[in-house]
């Protein structure tokens, strides 16, 4: 399994051409409490670049950019139905998962991410 990130602050584990995507914990810790969550739809073909859907917090109301191009195989339904989830468990908040048919050149690995987040 691999671990990519984006400018954006979202996290990509890969596995088996499979991106789950999540929110990054900088994001998180940004975001504050989640209230609102809004995602896409399994069956879903997404390009990167596109906004996918959006996220409402206490602080704002953001797009999710999708950092790939794919069909969308999973949505977490468990995490739209209770965003709030996304602060408390962290490590089982993912989005939604797409399956890519060529890979993406412009992620960063945990240590260039690392470093982007320290300049913002």
């Amino acid at each position: 399994m691999t671990t990519y990130y984006t400018t954006t602050h979202l996290k990509l584990t890969v596995a088996d051409g499979i991106y789950t995507i999540s929110f990054s914990d900088y994001a998180i810790t940004k975001l504050g409490n989640i209230m609102f969550l809004n995602l896409p739809e399994e069956g879903d073909e997404v390009q990167s670049g596109d906004a996918v859907g959006d996220v409402e917090s206490i602080k704002t109301v953001t797009d999710i950019i999708c950092p790939i191009s794919g069909e969308v195989v999973e949505v977490n339904e468990e995490v739209a139905d209770h965003p709030e989830k996304i602060t408390l468990k962290r490590e089982e908040a993912w989005l939604f998962k797409v399956k890519v048919e060529e890979e993406p050149e412009d992620l960063m690995t945990e240590e260039e991410y690392l470093e982007y987040v320290k300049g913002l």
